[in-house]
């Protein structure tokens, strides 16, 4: 085989950073849909723009209703409710990825390795469930699956 014929390498990734995702279920056209870099001001806008969308402009009536916006975080998705009602916006994170450096690349095979040794003498009903946790449990203290913080 040539040189010409050999595959080029996979380039191999690491997390960078974390961009919030604005958007609406059930309505792909929603103008809030936009990625935030900070999730304070993701639900800042989102908030406003589902303002905008559903509030009419106030008109000095008292009784006219305002929003009464709180948000909720589940799974990972930030929800926003409106007099305890779901509004169906949320924000989830986009995970930003850069080429990985050589040592964090040595860190992710050292990682899968372990993780490889460890699961061998289990038998594959025993090492699901454990890595199913493992999984959650990363995910519940957010770090990536080779470790880094989000």
């Amino acid at each position: 085989m040539t040189s010409t014929d050999q595959q080029p390498a996979i380039q191999r990734l690491a997390p960078d950073h974390t961009v919030w995702h604005a958007w609406m279920e059930d309505h792909d056209w929603w103008d809030g849909n936009e990625l935030y870099a900070d999730l304070d001001l993701g639900k800042a806008h989102a908030a406003h723009d589902y303002e905008a969308e559903e509030y009419p402009e106030p008109d000095g009536d008292p009784g006219t209703a305002r929003p009464d916006f709180v948000w909720h975080e589940e799974h990972g998705f930030w929800h926003l409710h409106d007099h305890g009602k779901d509004t169906l916006v949320r924000l989830s994170p986009r995970h930003v990825f850069r080429n990985a450096t050589a040592e964090e690349i040595a860190r992710q095979d050292a990682e899968r390795a372990a993780s490889a040794a460890k699961y061998a003498g289990q038998s594959l009903a025993e090492s699901i469930p454990q890595a199913a946790a493992e999984g959650a449990q990363r995910h519940a203290d957010g770090s990536t699956a080779d470790g880094a913080q989000q």
